[in-house]
C-alpha cells in the first residue's frame, strides 16, 4: 500500500514561486495606460507651472492711464 502513495512533484524544480504557464510571482506586465498617465501629468504640470513671466511690466504713466479709465480698482 505504501508503494502507491507518491509525493506530488513540484514542476518548478524546487522554486515555490513558480506558476506553470506564468512568469515570476508578483511581476506584472507593462500596462500602456501608464503612458497615458505620464502624458496627462506632463500636460497638467505645464498648465499649472508657467515657464514664462506672467506679468507684463508697465510704466507708471501707463498705470495712471489705467486708473483714469477705471481699469484698475
Amino acid at each position: 500500500m505504501s508503494e502507491n502513495k507518491q509525493e506530488p512533484k513540484n514542476e518548478g524544480g524546487g522554486n515555490p514561486g513558480f506558476k506553470p504557464g506564468g512568469g515570476p510571482k508578483g511581476k506584472r506586465p507593462f500596462n500602456f495606460y501608464w503612458i497615458y498617465a505620464i502624458i496627462g501629468l506632463i500636460l497638467i504640470s505645464v498648465n499649472l507651472f508657467s515657464w514664462g513671466p506672467s506679468l507684463k511690466p508697465i510704466s507708471p504713466g501707463e498705470f495712471q492711464a489705467y486708473i483714469e479709465r477705471q481699469e484698475v480698482r
